[in-house]
């Protein structure tokens, strides 16, 4: 079996001791596509016995979003994908850091933790 990986790179391929191997992609692309259903089903082919694939999400933080955003809207996160420039419809949740009522007067903005959507094509069972 050959897999090809085009424009993307491993930076490490970390086995750990629970048997799991940890796998650090150069971008958010890379990560897509060994993300992606067919890559998870050739490697979980040639690692053989029983294997899982979960992905690894990190909150991220969104910098200067207007307080009037509504963070329990899901179609509104794309705006703040954008201007962070993170991948669009992909963000699952989120929420404000700072509560609403220990904003100051007269703030503007706001800073919102996000959590993407890491997911794609590692649903458990595909494999």
């Amino acid at each position: 079996m050959e897999i090809v990986l085009e424009d993307t790179n491993v930076i490490t391929a970390k086995h750990l001791r629970n048997g799991s191997v940890l796998f650090e992609m150069s971008s958010s692309k890379a990560a897509s596509w060994l993300r992606g259903h067919n890559t998870i089903k050739s490697f979980a082919s040639a690692l053989r016995g029983e294997t899982t694939v979960k992905a690894q999400g990190y909150a991220v933080l969104a910098e200067f979003v207007y307080i009037s955003f509504d963070t329990t809207f899901p179609h509104s996160w794309s705006e703040v994908e954008m201007r962070s420039n993170l991948d669009i419809d992909n963000i699952k949740d989120g929420h404000w850091i700072k509560p609403v009522n220990r904003r100051q007067q007269g703030q503007h903005f706001a800073y919102p933790d996000c959590q993407p959507d890491y997911t794609e094509g590692c649903k458990h069972g595909d494999l």
